[in-house]
């Protein structure tokens, strides 16, 4: 094994210094936050930890409510902690790699490479680059449009303050609110929606989308190329969750939350809930009172999530389209995954079937252990839905680090909110992410063992 020198952490691989470099701020932010200066009254130090854990894995589950309890200091901690979050712990450790002049090996490059593109053959400076314009350049965008529809309301500084924070935590999918009712009231605003929407809409696509997006409009020749495979299932199976999510959610509501509003409002809303549904966690009305049906839609969608590469949380879009892929190609007796006259290698279809298995065994781990802590809590078992469905849906909303809840978060017990923290950071790393982390080094044997076949199905 090659000897690396430098600090003490150069010898740890890319997926465990995530993790301790994820965990350090986590800690960082929980000191802050308990600071005089950031607080507007006491706060118990798991709620600390619990609000640095959400912002940080950009999650958007909140045990308090952040207007009410913390300063502008305060806020702009958080605020800094979203942006950390959203930019990514892979592009902060390939920072790092690059200052410290660390030699990436082929393992760690293929971790970056996997996150940002299906190319091997990326400049890191550039990538750096490109990601910083374009994360920047959309928050910017964000900011000044969120800022000229608050202005007659707030006032310069504070319409500006406000815009800046809830540009970023929707480009980041935070879904984090400093408004003391978040954005519930703005169901009738549709431009506010709007930008917020295109915020979550252009957080959860991911770079490697845009990044060939201005290639082609900066190289002529490239626009009479096909977009790759990538972009196209991105594009595709986007475009259908989008669809599907507006006409069901318009649908399973339709009588229930949208009841009370004109036509072309409860598309928009409808709208506004499949695009942050999936990922972000913004909601302009009240969760709590959703169907049961349409909560289990944003199950599903919540545990899929966006694209790699990218803000959003879940198994991503291309390992949900990777395993249609492979139910279609078996159906046809297709030995390999074919997509779009295209072969998956078998690492990839490997890696997206241990992706869902993993993440739908911490679902149902932490669900058992959920319903163990919370389930007898009288403030979910007297809820609308019942303490099952709650739980259910908080869960898959920590692992998928989307932030939707149905108003339990704040009831949570204190060993509930120490497993919804645990579960927001496994959910932000991703378990293939923890699994390394923890057994990287490992032995290639030198044998096979013989074969023996069993019955499934």
């Amino acid at each position: 094994m090659r000897i690396r020198q430098g600090i003490a952490w150069a010898r740890l691989q890319v997926s465990e210094a995530m993790v301790l470099l994820f965990v350090g701020v986590i800690s960082a932010g929980t000191l802050l936050l308990l600071l005089p200066v950031s607080r507007l009254k006491p706060i118990s130090f798991v709620d600390a930890v619990f609000t640095a854990t959400s912002a940080t894995c950009v999650t958007g589950l909140l045990t308090i409510n952040v207007a009410e309890n913390f300063t502008l200091f305060g806020q702009a901690v958080i605020l800094v902690l979203i942006q950390f979050g959203g930019l990514g712990i892979i592009f902060v450790s390939t920072i790092f790699m690059l200052v410290l002049g660390r030699a990436v090996s082929y393992r760690d490059s293929a971790m970056v490479y996997s996150s940002f593109s299906t190319s091997h053959s990326i400049n890191f400076e550039k990538l750096i680059y490109s990601i910083l314009v374009l994360v920047f350049g959309f928050e910017l965008l964000g900011t000044i449009l969120l800022t000229s529809a608050w202005y007659g309301e707030y006032g310069f500084k504070i319409a500006f303050f406000t815009a800046l924070f809830h540009s970023i935590s929707a480009f980041c999918n935070a879904g984090i609110s400093i408004l003391p009712e978040g954005l519930k009231g703005f169901d009738s605003r549709p431009f506010v929606d709007t930008i917020v929407m295109m915020q979550i809409a252009f957080g959860a696509t991911g770079f490697f989308v845009f990044r060939e997006l201005y290639e082609r409009f900066k190289y002529q020749s490239v626009k009479r190329r096909v977009w790759s495979l990538q972009s196209r299932l991105m594009m595709l199976y986007t475009a259908i969750f989008v669809i599907a999510g507006t006409i069901g959610f318009l649908f399973f509501e339709y009588h229930n939350t949208l009841s009370q509003m004109p036509f072309g409002q409860k598309i928009m809303n409808s709208l506004f809930h499949s695009i942050s549904g999936r990922t972000a966690g913004f909601s302009n009305l009240d969760v709590g009172e959703f169907n049961p049906t349409t909560l289990y839609m944003f199950i599903i969608f919540m545990f899929i999530g966006g694209a790699p590469g990218s803000v959003a949380g879940g198994i991503k879009i291309t390992t949900f389209a990777v395993l249609i892929g492979l139910a279609v190609s078996r159906y046809k007796g297709n030995e390999h995954v074919n997509i779009f006259n295209h072969t998956i290698p078998e690492t990839i279809v490997s890696r997206s079937i241990s992706i869902v298995f993993i993440s739908f065994a911490v679902v149902t781990v932490f669900l058992f252990l959920l319903l163990i802590t919370e389930g007898s809590n009288p403030a979910f078992s007297s809820g609308r839905h019942g303490a099952f469905l709650d739980i259910l849906f908080e869960t898959v909303s920590a692992n998928g680090t989307v932030g939707l809840s149905t108003g339990i978060t704040s009831s949570l017990s204190v060993t509930g909110k120490w497993l919804v923290i645990l579960l927001m950071l496994i959910g932000r790393l991703g378990p293939l992410t923890v699994a390394m982390a923890v057994g990287s080094r490992r032995r290639t044997a030198r044998y096979k063992l013989s074969e023996e076949s069993v019955m499934v199905g």
